[in-house]
């Protein structure tokens, strides 16, 4: 199952300024591709990594849009086939906002 193939070594959740971040390690043992967006409470995108390719790594996401601390986000985790892009599964982590 794609979903399990997801390797979060650190989820450090935190906003500075408007940059999200995070620790997300892909390793190289994974054949999809990955890409991360940050949701509201709404589905609304806050901020979005680019494809995430095996042997990887995201230290932080640009945010659109700042939520304030407390706010109820998701993180979204979607795997791609790299010959195609298509669908691999997603999966959401729910979580809130802490700001330093």
């Amino acid at each position: 199952d794609t979903v399990k193939k997801f390797d979060l070594i650190k989820r450090h959740l935190y906003l500075y300024m408007a940059t999200f971040k995070l620790f997300l390690c892909y390793q190289d043992s994974n054949t999809t591709w990955l890409k991360l967006r940050v949701l509201n409470a709404k589905g609304n995108i806050l901020g979005e990594t680019g494809l995430v390719k095996p042997g990887e790594y995201v230290h932080s996401v640009s945010l659109d849009i700042v939520p304030e601390a407390g706010a109820a986000i998701t993180l979204k985790l979607m795997a791609y086939e790299p010959d195609t892009y298509q669908s691999a599964g997603a999966v959401g982590l729910n979580t809130t906002v802490s700001k330093e």
